[in-house]
């Protein structure tokens, strides 16, 4: 599926899971997901589908913190439906958004469900940029800014098979530390280079792996 970061916000009606439809229904919180609380406004979800785009009124409960969208309106609308995508992935999605909340600015949230994470030093993951393609172009990049380590976001079930050398890829059973990507104070450890959006296009392992186990070729 192609994407735009930073535009494309919009999520596919045709597959969304039942989840979703209750969130985007006003039934449940688009933080915790709980049913069992009265819910206040926290703007807009937006669908396409065959017969057009639709916009449908969210709310969360009065445990989680507003969208960011709520509280900062700049915003792009696609970091706020990033950030719901990623929380959604954590157990207990409430949990991320007290976190995203502290200090830190970061949430552990686990690999192997949504997503796996390719971890690379950024510098490789650069270099092979220019001659090699771009099989990242749209899919979501955190960036640790004090080892200079990226992490690609990759589809789930990749790390059984990964074996690029100097690389990890991290699936079940691992916790990444990420920020929120509507957050504009992200922390240097956790910063979005290309933030999810609503549903992100995870990178492709195959081009992916071709791409940084190419011959380097110097000039």
């Amino acid at each position: 599926m192609p994407c735009t970061p930073h535009v494309d916000c919009d999520l596919p009606l045709a597959e969304l899971d039942p989840v979703q439809m209750v969130v985007l229904a006003g039934r449940a919180c688009a933080g915790c997901l709980t049913t069992e609380a009265d819910l206040r406004p926290a703007g807009y979800l937006y669908t396409t589908s065959p017969a057009g785009r639709l916009g449908w009124a969210v709310g969360v409960c009065p445990v989680c913190p507003p969208t960011y969208q709520e509280r900062r309106p700049m915003i792009p609308e696609s970091l706020t439906a990033g950030a719901w995508w990623l929380a959604a992935a954590h157990p207990t999605p409430r949990q991320v958004w007290d976190d995203w909340a502290t200090s830190r600015r970061t949430a552990l949230i686990p690999a192997g469900y949504r997503w796996d994470a390719l971890a690379l030093p950024h510098q490789r993951l650069t270099a092979v940029t220019p001659d090699a393609g771009t099989p990242w172009s749209c899919a979501p990049v955190m960036v640790d800014g004090l080892v200079e380590r990226a992490y690609v976001l990759v589809p789930p079930g990749t790390a059984a098979t990964w074996d690029v050398p100097d690389t990890k890829c991290l699936g079940r059973g691992f916790w990444l530390a990420v920020s929120c990507p509507s957050d504009p104070e992200q922390p240097n450890v956790a910063r979005w280079q290309t933030p999810p959006t609503a549903h992100p296009t995870l990178a492709d392992p195959a081009a992916l792996r071709a791409a940084l186990l190419a011959p380097r070729t110097t000039s």
